[in-house]
């Protein structure tokens, strides 16, 4: 067939038409499947709240029949336009769902919540960065500080402006590290939160400005490092520039003493705690190529300023990073994203052989991993270089990766996966960075009177490139972590929660050689809307 002949075939072959919509249920999984002949064409799904938009372009028109809703699906609609077809559908509010493409189908499948209602909170994994230093941080925030999360009930609503101020009240039992040596100590102290969340839409694009503040206050405890009172604020933008065009930013500001994985996540800063403040700046761009493909820009700049260095083992330091990528959606909810980025550590004054600058080209897979199943997953290949290192710590090549994937059984039940190697910067000895290696499960599960529980486990791995003074090898530390949490709503604005977890550290340097613990009760009142940051 000549290629003219070849052209107009194709230019007279008709566009994909609608061939139905059906509704039906198997077992408590609710599935309405849109069926189109011939292949199905370009795709968009925007799922916000209880409401979930499917927009299928490029299509020839004609009337479409609608089945009637049911379960956990309130209403569906469409609207016809001469090219495109909109099928948006109500979702039952806590409802979980799943879009899977086929060639020609695609496919919503929805689990309504079961009857008993789990106890909304943080995590275990998110309670304990902020409560006392110990040596795992498999749930310390990614590398460029990116801000995720339900913003939960709207609260008290003024305009364009909603607030949710909120009070959580903690008692806290714990051995830990909190003074200038490895040696734990038992301590016990009161924790009290009062804390602001705003949220802010702007009629320009529909920009979204969220804000926060959170001041901890502690008191109770013979240790006067621990009764030091810690300040966490953040902030958030996102602007669609365009119509194929987004920018995101966010600001996160820390200042304290306890929360050392907050500047190193892998755990080397466990002792010898001190006064510190931290900045993250992050901006994104996003622009949108065709209906599946588009590329993606981002910057982020981190610094950490210790006011004692003498006193305090870790040290002061900036971190800067650009990463560039291009994006595939290969599934309406799920995407690839394939790029280069690279990272610098300029020299801190007080610690030259920690300087690097670092190449890195990755692979990322974001969204939903299969049914009911979500998450993100990043593979990178990473070259660093570190120039005032002693040899053998020069540099680093090798993959290293990041990622979470969360498996829904119910609403009230599920599990997490986690997973994170990375190098950081090290202040132990003349190493200039060590690599830190973490694996993580958590499980949340329903239980009788509205409760929830949730257990947790990880285990870490951390690895250092020069020999230790007097040991003839490199420093070697092993960490495991396990905790246990119990949970209950006392009303819709309010609950109870109590947890334990214990962590201990086996290294080849018998000084690190840790073991720490704490409980936990704690009250989480919300005045407008959820408790629940």
């Amino acid at each position: 067939m000549s290629p003219l002949l070849l052209c107009a075939v194709v230019a007279l072959e008709p566009p994909p038409t609608v061939v139905s919509v059906v509704s039906e249920r198997r077992g408590a999984v609710h599935e309405l499947r849109v069926t189109t002949a011939p292949e199905l064409a370009s795709v968009r799904v925007d799922h916000e709240g209880s409401t979930l938009r499917m927009t299928i372009s490029g299509l020839a028109g004609g009337a479409v029949g609608l089945p009637a809703a049911e379960g956990p699906i309130e209403s569906i609609s469409a609207e016809q336009h001469e090219s495109s077809l909109r099928i948006t559908l109500t979702i039952a509010e806590r409802a979980r769902l799943s879009v899977q493409r086929e060639a020609e189908s695609l496919s919503v499948m929805v689990v309504p919540e079961i009857d008993v209602r789990p106890a909304d909170r943080p995590s275990v994994e998110q309670l304990y960065p902020l409560l006392f230093p110990h040596g795992l941080g498999a749930d310390a925030p990614a590398a460029t500080d990116v801000a995720t999360g339900d913003a939960g009930e709207p609260g008290l609503v003024l305009g364009p402006l909603s607030i949710n101020p909120r009070l959580i009240v903690s008692f806290i039992d714990a051995e830990s590290t909190f003074l200038g040596t490895p040696e734990p100590t038992r301590v016990s102290y009161w924790q009290v939160v009062p804390s602001l969340d705003a949220v802010a839409t702007f009629p320009l694009g529909n920009s979204v400005l969220k804000a926060s503040y959170e001041p901890f206050f502690r008191r109770g405890s013979s240790l006067g490092i621990v009764n030091e009172t810690t300040h966490s604020a953040t902030a958030s933008l996102t602007s669609p520039l365009s119509a194929t065009s987004t920018f995101d930013a966010s600001y996160r500001f820390l200042r304290g003493s306890l929360e050392s994985r907050e500047v190193d996540p892998g755990g080397e800063f466990f002792y010898g705690l001190g006064r510190f403040t931290r900045h993250a700046l992050n901006g994104a761009l996003a622009i949108d190529t065709g209906p599946r493909s588009g590329l993606t820009a981002s910057s982020y700049y981190r610094t950490v300023g210790i006011d004692d260095p003498l006193r305090t083992a870790y040290f002061s330091h900036h971190v800067i990073g650009v990463r560039g990528g291009a994006r595939y959606e290969v599934t309406p909810t799920a995407e690839v994203t394939a790029g280069y980025g690279h990272e610098r550590i300029p020299e801190p004054e007080s610690r030259s052989v920690a300087e690097s600058s670092a190449h890195v080209a990755f692979v990322r897979v974001d969204g939903d991993l299969g049914a009911f199943m979500t998450g993100g997953v990043e593979v990178a290949f990473r070259a660093q270089q570190n120039p005032r290192a002693a040899s053998g710590a020069e540099q680093f090549r090798g993959l290293t990766f990041s990622g979470e994937v969360r498996r829904d059984f119910s609403y009230s039940s599920s599990l997490t996966l986690g997973a994170r190697r990375a190098t950081l910067p090290s202040y132990f000895e003349n190493n200039p960075f060590y690599v830190s290696t973490v694996f993580d499960a958590r499980l949340s599960l329903p239980l009788p009177l509205a409760g929830t529980l949730t257990a947790g486990v990880a285990a870490g791995w951390n690895d250092y490139p020069l020999d230790a003074d007097g040991l003839g090898e490199p420093r070697r530390d092993r960490l495991l972590g396990w905790s246990i949490g119990l949970a209950r709503p006392l009303t819709g604005r309010a609950y109870l929660r109590a947890d334990y977890r214990h962590d201990r550290r086996r290294s080849n340097i018998d000084a690190f050689d840790v073991d720490s613990h704490a409980f936990t009760v704690q009250l989480g009142v919300g005045l407008f809307g959820s408790a629940i940051p």
